[in-house]
């Protein structure tokens, strides 16, 4: 599963603007949050939070790859008159259930905006990304999270983020039934990755190394005398196991030096 979040606004574009909130800021805030907490069961992209994917839209440069599922972030505003959270898909998006999902666990925080005979918070609408997006054989949505002119919803917010964007992901995660990455593979990963990094740091050319204690033999087969081990040596040349120390111009075992 592959998925690509977009921060609303941005470039130069604040979004909307209340109680003391821009709405570029807390896409991103929201969009990065999400990102964290998706990880663990997709490949998640974010688009570059340096562009603004509507202004792209419009000048034909939203080049996007392929994914599974688009999710665009945004805060609503009417003046203060308005508040809750609502979804948008477009009028070709056959299912939406995942969407439903979403509404239903942000529901615990804002109350649902509507107007169809299914009561969600899941509307239709071709707003110029998801309708892109969707021109692009991709599903997709927009989530207005809350009202950041209301001051109810915005506290709402404030205080409850990290819930709602848990509550945002555990939605998408539901909906598509996903299943978290396998832990083996993981650790598996970060091991090669640190003793990659340590054979990398170790081993080069005139690097300061000591042999071990435990050292038996040079690497052309003969015994290693005590009085040689324990010491630091220069690393003059590197062989596929193996490196020369420069002070006893002797080949040594890759495993024996740290």
């Amino acid at each position: 599963m592959k998925i690509l979040l977009i921060a609303g606004h941005g470039a130069g574009d604040p979004g909307a603007i209340g109680n003391g909130y821009k709405e570029a800021n807390l896409t991103r805030e929201l969009v990065n949050s999400l990102a964290k907490k998706l990880k663990s069961y997709a490949t998640v992209d974010i688009y570059n939070q340096n562009r603004n994917a509507f202004y792209d839209c419009q000048n034909g440069t939203f080049n996007i790859g392929k994914y599974n599922y688009v999710f665009e972030v945004h805060f609503n505003a009417s003046n203060g008159k308005g508040h809750g959270s609502e979804c948008y898909v477009t009028t070709r998006e056959a299912g939406i259930t995942v969407e439903q999902a979403i509404m239903r666990n942000i529901n615990k925080f804002f109350t649902l905006r509507d107007n169809d005979s299914i009561f969600d918070g899941v509307k239709r609408t071709n707003f110029l990304v998801i309708n892109t997006v969707k021109s692009c054989g991709i599903s997709g949505a927009l989530l207005e999270t809350c009202f950041i002119d209301n001051k109810e919803d915005i506290n709402i917010y404030q205080k409850n983020k990290d819930k709602v964007a848990q509550a945002i992901a555990d939605g998408i995660v539901s909906g598509f039934g996903l299943k978290k990455k396998s832990i083996s593979n993981t650790v598996s990963n970060v091991v090669n990755n640190i003793v990659s990094s340590v054979t990398k740091t170790k081993i080069k050319v005139g690097a300061k190394v000591t042999l071990q204690k435990t050292a038996t033999k040079y690497a052309t087969g003969q015994t290693i005398p005590n009085w040689v081990k324990g010491k630091k040596y220069t690393i003059m040349q590197i062989g596929s196991d193996k490196v020369l120390l420069k002070e006893i111009y002797s080949w040594v075992y890759t495993k024996d030096v740290k």
